[in-house]
């Protein structure tokens, strides 16, 4: 059975997308060990292993080629935010602000798109925008969308509570 290793065997940059992953996976009904019936497809499937693994830049290689072979509906959407995921532990974090922005723009309600959207923004300097999607992610997660149990649903909550705590202040320029 495929398995996202704990949070403590994960570089800190990494535990957010590994959690993320095992959401989207809680989110579409389906156990990591489902991969090969929800998600069908090699390159999905050697995307999530390699997701799984810490090998993010090929987990993103392995989701944008599925993509581009014409996944649909569930699978399509676990498969662009599992790249935005892989995109932004990469460290590749314009192209994960651009894969979000494709998820978000296929499936309003992908609020993990967000997450990882907001906080590739936050990396790349642009605390106004990543402050933006952290608040939309956090005020879905507190409007009752959570991600499988409620234990993980706290922690995403205190993740991302901590993400916009960091950001700094968004100061308007005097009229």
């Amino acid at each position: 059975m495929n398995r996202i290793p704990s949070p403590a065997a994960l570089p800190k940059a990494a535990c957010l997308a590994a959690m993320m992953a095992g959401t989207v996976m809680a989110a579409t009904g389906a156990s990591l060990g489902d991969t090969g019936y929800l998600l069908r497809g090699s390159r999905v499937d050697a995307g999530q292993q390699a997701l799984e693994q810490g090998r993010y830049a090929d987990a993103a290689h392995h989701y944008r080629t599925a993509l581009r072979h014409g996944l649909r509906g569930t699978r399509a959407r676990a498969v662009r935010i599992n790249l935005c995921a892989a995109e932004r532990a990469a460290g590749a974090y314009e192209k994960a602000v651009t894969a979000c922005t494709e998820a978000l723009a296929a499936d309003a309600d992908a609020w993990q798109a967000l997450v990882h959207r907001g906080l590739a923004l936050k990396q790349l300097g642009r605390p106004a925008r990543a402050r933006g999607d952290l608040q939309a992610a956090l005020t879905r997660l507190e409007d009752g969308i959570a991600p499988g149990p409620e234990k993980t649903a706290a922690a995403l909550a205190e993740t991302l509570a901590a993400a916009l705590d960091s950001l700094p202040p968004v100061v308007t320029a005097a009229r």
